[in-house]
């Protein structure tokens, strides 16, 4: 867009620095705990700052790292990362959400210093999760998102959050392990006999001679570990429950810009590996999505907690973008981008709304008004 003065290994500070936040954070024990707040604000905004000047650039490409870092046995996985038109806007949103959570949590006083740097652990995650360009580093940085999001629920979470934060953590690693047999598959059969190299690009070089029965096994275990993520009908239960007990933060993060890890997977590796495998699929893939928008939006209407209704609503809208990607046309996938990035903004504003009127009115029931406007009154004032 501009022709910006180019900053060497952009992309790895929008890593590092959440890195170096959440562990300074991480140690301001004692009366340093009150600052904790200011560090995030200051490390995610930095962050929001290069991320922005990173979408504004002219040339994407420019900013792509490559290093090898275990090349042995006949393996080689390496550190790349690299932005597109569809990263960059996850990057952007996960840096934007990063700043508006940390201001909107402003006020958190149970152990603070803990609280920001699981969000700025997140962040770390995210970020690398859309930048990287190797298969292992993206699985890594996958699994490094569970982490800080499952502590978030259990330390900071509602009555059951033990619950919520175990049942999260058993549903989505499970699935994450799938999509790991997954990944091994492709890079061992893309490699032919030569070295089994990680990187995106290379995997996809070998993908020509993925014969039609391997590409519809292994399309069917990545859709699977991507679609426990999103989540979609009939592995959503997770979500409503991760996001009833999780704390207002940790709901904007989780749907914002982790739900989307699911749908950034299969436009990024599915469509783009496995193009035979999508068609063989596209029947299930329909079927599957239009049961998740339908399903989502009754069960969003017949929720009397405030949270419940958006994460089911979340639901639905992630079918939304199933289908679209489901269409297999270049229409079909800008819309399912276009969803993502909206439904990002959108339900962000939605918890941080939800978590404001519990906070108020000491009760996020729906009902309550309708049945007891004193009740809901007395809550408010007590």
């Amino acid at each position: 867009m501009f022709d910006l003065p180019e900053i060497p290994f952009l992309l790895t500070l929008l890593i590092v620095i959440p890195l170096i936040g959440a562990i300074v954070t991480l140690f301001m024990g004692g009366e340093k705990q009150k600052y904790a707040k200011i560090v995030s604000g200051i490390v995610s905004g930095i962050t929001l700052i290069l991320a922005l000047y990173l979408m504004l650039s002219n040339d994407y490409s420019a900013y792509n790292e490559s290093y090898t870092w275990i090349e042995t046995a006949g393996l080689k996985m390496s550190y790349i990362l690299s932005v597109d038109g569809l990263s960059i806007l996850m990057v952007f949103l996960t840096a934007l959400l990063l700043v508006v959570v940390t201001i909107f949590s402003s006020h958190e006083t149970d152990k603070p210093n803990y609280f920001f740097a699981l969000l700025l652990a997140m962040e770390v995650g995210l970020m690398g999760v859309y930048m990287a360009g190797d298969y292992f580093l993206f699985y890594i940085m996958w699994e490094v998102t569970l982490i800080p999001m499952y502590f978030m629920i259990s330390w900071f979470g509602g009555p059951r959050r033990h619950y919520a934060a175990i049942k999260f953590f058993i549903y989505t690693h499970v699935a994450s392990l799938v999509m790991l047999i997954g990944i091994f598959a492709m890079a061992f059969q893309a490699a032919a006999g030569g070295v089994v190299d990680f990187s995106f690009a290379a995997v996809l070089a070998g993908s020509s001679a993925f014969s039609a029965t391997f590409q519809t096994l292994v399309f069917g275990l990545m859709f699977f570990g991507f679609a426990v993520k999103m989540p979609i009908v009939p592995f959503h239960t997770w979500l409503p429950d991760a996001h009833t007990e999780a704390p207002t933060a940790g709901s904007v993060l989780l749907a914002g810009v982790m739900l989307k890890m699911g749908s950034y997977g299969i436009i990024r590796v599915c469509l783009e590996v496995f193009p035979e495998g999508a068609h063989i699929w596209q029947p299930a893939m329909v079927v599957v999505a239009i049961l998740a928008i339908v399903y989502g939006a009754y069960a969003c209407i017949a929720q009397k907690d405030l949270k419940k209704m958006v994460a089911f609503s979340s639901i639905s809208h992630m079918g939304m973008v199933l289908l679209g990607i489901a269409c297999l046309s270049e229409v079909g996938v800008e819309f399912a981008i276009f969803q993502m990035f909206a439904h990002g903004l959108v339900t962000a504003v939605l918890f941080m709304t939800c978590g404001m009127a519990g906070h108020n009115f000491g009760t996020r029931e729906i009902l309550c008004w309708e049945d007891s406007p004193e009740k809901c009154l007395s809550m408010r004032h007590s």
